[in-house]
């Protein structure tokens, strides 16, 4: 949803094989990510990050576009290849990654859009599951858990209505709400006037 409400034209999903477990978990991530966009009426290439490709493939892909990525690491790596061939983002194309990793998504350039996981969900039903194996009951518990929402960066935030202002002092905002922050202080980091 947050790709298709961008007008982005083409659509493309970047996988991960590294290993068998997270090889099954990105095919199934593709298929749910092709199946919301055929719904939508739209549709998606899907790849698995290659280095010798990957330039090939983020010059061919259709202007604008928008990359579901399997993990923050993998969406770190596509925004880098990005900068290199010079593509504007999220202008020419937009990506998000999956895991809300602030070492990852606040270091890249621009910063990285990432779906925050429910994790918090998944330690319960970690609990859950244990107790449940030390009881010694024999039936098999199964839970799916989602995610929060979208953290929004700047790459997948328009620059034509402001939007990356907004969400760099949102950013800045979630990372400091321990501290006592104010106008000026926000309008400081963003170096724009407090009038802006």
């Amino acid at each position: 949803e947050a790709l298709l409400r961008l007008g982005c034209r083409a659509f493309a999903y970047v996988g991960a094989s590294e290993l068998p477990f997270m090889r099954f978990h990105s095919d199934e991530r593709a298929r749910h990510f092709c199946k919301a966009l055929q719904a939508a009426g739209s549709s998606a290439q899907t790849i698995l990050i290659d280095n010798r490709q990957l330039a090939q493939f983020l010059t061919d892909l259709p202007k604008p576009a928008g990359i579901f990525a399997y993990n923050d690491r993998i969406a770190a790596a596509l925004l880098k290849a990005i900068r290199s061939l010079r593509l504007k983002v999220p202008d020419q194309i937009a990506i998000i990654g999956v895991d809300n990793d602030p070492d990852i998504c606040t270091n890249t350039h621009p910063a990285l859009s990432s779906i925050d996981l429910d994790f918090e969900s998944a330690g319960l039903f970690a609990v859950k599951l244990l107790e449940h194996e030390f009881s010694g009951r024999k039936s098999r518990l199964r839970m799916v858990f989602g995610f929060r929402g979208v953290v929004h960066r700047e790459s997948t935030t328009s620059s034509k209505t402001g939007g990356r202002t907004i969400a760099r002092a949102r950013e800045i905002i979630r990372q400091n709400y321990a501290r006592r922050l104010t106008l000026n202080s926000i309008a400081g980091e963003l170096r724009i006037s407090p009038r802006l």
